[in-house]
């Protein structure tokens, strides 16, 4: 019951950050394309279905249903600094996300609903070199539906910058820090935002995310993404496990192909649709957070999705506020 294959075990470190990429921006330019995608005040409810697939090793199957909400609202208004010499303004955000799955697996004697949130405070600044600076600090927390009611939260904070080279092309940079069940964990990050055709934009954090999207019209929007994602939850262990401890640890790991339509109702409101494969995937449990200490783990066999989501965006984002203050289109 060994995986040979594994997905980094600090992977879902990134999930505060990857999690904020799910709304793009329309924009003809990579560094407002990046702040649209990561700052732009925003609503989203999403319902997501995995069906059932065996595992590879052993008998028994494992399917996933789940529903997310995801909201992004300013802070106050936006500051301008007239008369500084390094920043243009800057924005302040509080940021809340939740998710609950209830998940199918056979050989346990019921059925947990596994539930992530988290709750941010983040900050934008724009440089009068129109480069972005943000950072983010947080909690989040990921339990079953026996655990959450005495939760053990995860600390985070992520800092990050932009090089703006051209008009179309945008260099990130940052890193994450999470401190997760008594353990600290650093995560460096680097992306691109390019637009490298008049309707083709890819937007890549290495090596955790790759998405190109290709802008239709006004009204749609398709895109192509390649993720790796992971989460590990705390679990109550209700006899399936003798021997075991109480409270152990779930682990989920994955590799997601997709494709996603967006349809713009109006300028700020859309329905998405997604559909996909998901591959390279590994149930474990472990009796404490290490991961050295997993007692059962099991690759399952690969199974496609599908998502949907509605999505309303409010507000301008702070390049877009800066571009109207200047007079510009």
């Amino acid at each position: 019951m060994r995986s040979t294959g594994r997905l980094p075990r600090w992977g879902a470190t990134l999930g505060i950050f990857l999690l904020a990429l799910a709304a793009g921006g329309r924009t003809a330019r990579a560094q407002e394309d990046l702040e649209l995608q990561l700052f732009r005040p925003r609503l989203e409810i999403a319902a997501e279905r995995t069906p059932d697939k065996p595992f590879r090793d052993i008998t028994g199957d494992f399917a996933q249903r789940a529903v997310e909400l995801k909201v992004n609202i300013p802070l106050g208004p936006t500051i301008f600094h007239p008369q500084s010499e390094h920043l243009l303004g800057h924005q302040v955000f509080a940021q809340v996300q939740y998710a609950s799955a209830p998940t199918d697996i056979s050989f346990l004697s019921r059925t947990p609903r596994l539930q992530t949130g988290a709750v941010r405070v983040a900050a934008l600044f724009l440089s009068q070199h129109l480069n972005l600076y943000g950072g983010m600090l947080g909690a989040s927390f990921a339990e079953d539906d026996k655990t959450i009611h005495n939760l053990d939260a995860r600390f985070s904070g992520l800092g990050f910058g932009t090089y703006r080279k051209t008009e179309k092309l945008t260099f990130l940079y940052g890193g994450v820090v999470s401190y997760q069940y008594g353990r600290r964990l650093t995560v460096p990050l680097f992306g691109v935002s390019w637009r490298y055709r008049s309707r083709w934009s890819l937007f890549s954090v290495v090596p955790f995310l790759a998405k190109t999207t290709y802008t239709g019209s006004e009204k749609l929007r398709l895109s192509f993404q390649l993720a790796v994602a992971g989460n590990r939850y705390r679990f109550s262990n209700e006899g399936d496990f003798p021997g075991e401890p109480e409270t152990i640890f779930l682990r989920l790991r994955q590799a997601r192909l997709g494709a996603e339509i967006e349809y713009f109702v109006t300028r700020d409101t859309s329905f998405v649709g997604e559909a996909g494969v998901q591959n390279a995937r590994t149930l474990d449990f472990t009796r404490t957070s290490r991961p050295d200490s997993d007692f059962f783990s099991e690759p399952i066999e690969p199974a496609g999705y599908v998502k949907v989501a509605w999505r309303h965006t409010f507000g301008k984002s702070l390049v877009e506020k800066m571009q109207e203050r200047r007079g510009k289109p």
